[in-house]
């Protein structure tokens, strides 16, 4: 299931993409976790591309597969979820780091690896912000 919304970057439309998505999610039967992870990753992902973006919309792309559901929002109107256009991820120091740079911060070889959030940035300005959740629930007692 792939699912590609486009909104405004207007008062409260995070939390329009984000139910929007959840209700998505549960009609398909989704466990009430997954939903509400999905819900909130799409909500505040929304809410800071819409907040660091001079881009008059975003969109919010779910792809749900065999393995998870992968969110992002984003202000390029590239139709696909793909690399295209180039994404370097963003680090904590706010800087571009090449493919294939050494750094102590440097996210997965699987962007997606875990379930943080991982904002990304092409060379001409626009910006990704996802995560991908598994189907099934992470072991919360460590």
């Amino acid at each position: 299931m792939t699912i590609a919304l486009t909104a405004r970057c207007v008062h409260d439309s995070n939390t329009m993409v984000a139910q929007t998505v959840g209700a998505v999610l549960a009609a398909t039967g989704a466990p009430a976790w997954l939903t509400w992870r999905v819900e909130e990753t799409a909500r505040v992902a929304a809410q800071y591309v819409a907040g660091h973006s001079e881009a008059s919309c975003y969109r919010l792309l779910v792809h749900a597969d065999t393995d998870g559901v992968t969110v992002s929002v984003t202000d390029s109107d590239e139709p696909a979820m793909d690399d295209s256009p180039a994404w370097l991820p963003i680090l904590h120091t706010s800087r571009y780091e090449p493919p294939g740079a050494r750094h102590d911060a440097q996210p997965p070889a699987n962007r997606y690896a875990t379930s943080a959030m991982l904002l990304e940035r092409t060379p001409d300005g626009h910006i990704r912000l996802g995560s991908r959740t598994p189907w099934i629930r992470p072991d919360t007692t460590a």
